[in-house]
């Protein structure tokens, strides 16, 4: 986690595996000041005070430090171990700077410490609040009201916003905010709140509700109610809401997106076969094979599984990858993604695996290597979708090609470059490349399979140069 003092002054740093908090001179060429070493465990919290002149860290060895300004640089003044949680994460100085407010990781207690002596004053009133962690905390710009929300704390359906009237020492009230977790709040000058959630959305809150919500699906709980495939491949069915509400059907062959289930032979992701007892795969980090562990990253977890139709392999979608096993337990491929697998399953022709992600997308592999072939994104609300191809051959509903396209960066200083796909629709928007990929198995044999078909000429460089981008403006 990063802190800036609200004078400019000063960068604190609190890092992981107990490497502890590093505190920079911002203007004089981020000089480090300080680094102390002395953490048990990794911190994900700190706040500078109002003044500048005190900085706080949390830390889930169960520590929280202070720290005060000794000249041009700091020095650590009070530990002390809070009694509302193990965990302590989220820090903020109230605006007066005579108290702070702490959130955990493994309590739904807020505490409130004297700020120079970190010793309890209060903790508001958090009955009923039974699941889940208030782990992010802020108070209003003015001092009035102090906000939590956190780690999958639910009220419902929806993850709120819990909002204390009298410092924390009033009445509660809950806002409805997210779908998922509440990640972060901050309070702003003209004295609304921002809500950062795990949707993503970004939420503002002052007399009423703006959002910026995302248009991504929620793949979660799809492990085989409704996530279909057809034995080609071609068609899929899917939920574009938690637990696989709101289903829609994607048909490659008539290029659309209908909402309600599909109508036809698809089949649920096969989890059980003769000879293959996998056990642990539902959000476990240790799952087996016919009782022998199958190899995983540390603190990897398991999400999802497909049984090839022969029996004679496996998938497993994970927080951070899609992994091919034989019926041995050895690994036959693995491939990174970008977000977790929720669901996976394998074409009944056992040519193809296909899953469902966390960034709200639907891929397809070639399933003997793993070989990326089509990726699909449809809107949250079906109104548009888009597939495309590993080097950006797409197809798509009317409008849906403005949902990818190239970033170009321009340094690290410079705000990079969007180029929607629209924008080169002459030369990319390729549904008779898009059609034949699921045939070929290769990229780059369904381009020339398209070509011959339509008499085009070959286009063997599919990537953009700088010479090929519109003016920006």
């Amino acid at each position: 986690h990063l802190c800036v003092s609200p004078d400019g002054q000063w960068l604190a740093a609190v890092l992981g595996d107990g490497e502890g908090l590093r505190v920079y001179a911002v203007k004089q060429g981020f000089r480090q000041v300080l680094a102390d070493h002395n953490y048990d465990d990794s911190s994900y919290g700190c706040a500078f005070s109002p003044d500048s002149r005190s900085l706080v860290s949390t830390c889930f060895d169960g520590q929280v430090r202070g720290y005060s300004l000794q000249g041009s640089s700091f020095r650590k003044e009070q530990q002390v171990a809070p009694q509302g949680g193990t965990e302590p994460v989220s820090v903020a100085f109230h605006p007066a700077g005579t108290r702070l407010a702490l959130g955990f990781a493994d309590s739904t207690v807020v505490e409130v410490l004297d700020a120079e002596r970190l010793t309890r004053l209060y903790a508001p009133d958090s009955n009923s609040i039974d699941n889940g962690f208030l782990s992010s905390v802020a108070w209003s710009t003015d001092g009035r009201f102090l906000f939590a929300g956190g780690l999958g704390y639910q009220d419902g359906y929806d993850c709120p916003v819990v909002r204390w009237a009298n410092q924390g020492q009033g009445q509660r009230r809950s806002w409805q905010a997210a779908d998922m977790t509440v990640m972060d709040l901050k309070s702003l000058p003209d004295g609304s709140l921002l809500v950062g959630t795990g949707d993503p959305a970004l939420l503002r809150y002052d007399r009423q509700l703006f959002a910026l919500r995302p248009r991504i699906p929620d793949m979660r709980g799809k492990r085989g109610d409704r996530f279909h495939v057809a034995y080609d491949g071609k068609m899929i069915s899917f939920g574009l809401k938690e637990w696989d509400e709101a289903p829609v059907c994607f048909d490659l062959n008539i290029r659309q997106v209908r909402k309600g289930s599909c109508q036809g032979r698809l089949t649920a992701p096969r989890t059980e076969a003769p000879g293959l007892k996998i056990a642990n795969w539902i959000n476990q980090y240790n799952p087996t094979l016919n009782g022998e562990p199958l190899a995983l990253e540390d603190y990897e977890r398991s999400r999802s599984l497909a049984i090839a139709p022969d029996g004679q392999h496996f998938l497993l979608g994970t927080e951070w990858s899609l992994r091919c096993f034989d019926r041995q337990g050895k690994e036959i491929w693995q491939q990174d993604v970008l977000g977790t697998a929720w669901g996976v399953n394998i074409s009944g022709n056992g040519r193809l695996a296909v899953a469902a992600f966390h960034d709200g997308t639907v891929r397809w592999y070639r399933l003997t290597d793993g070989e990326p072939l089509l990726a699909l994104f449809v809107t949250k609300d079906a109104s548009n979708w888009v597939a495309w191809t590993p080097s950006g051959w797409y197809d798509s509903s009317p409008g849906g090609d403005s949902l990818i396209g190239w970033q170009v960066n321009n340094g690290k200083d410079q705000v990079a470059d969007f180029f929607p796909a629209s924008l080169f629709r002459k030369r990319f928007y390729r549904p008779d490349v898009v059609a034949a990929v699921l045939k070929t198995l290769d990229e780059s044999r369904a381009v020339v399979r398209a070509d011959a078909a339509s008499r085009r000429s070959g286009r063997k460089r599919s990537t953009l140069a700088r010479r090929a981008m519109p003016p920006v403006v």
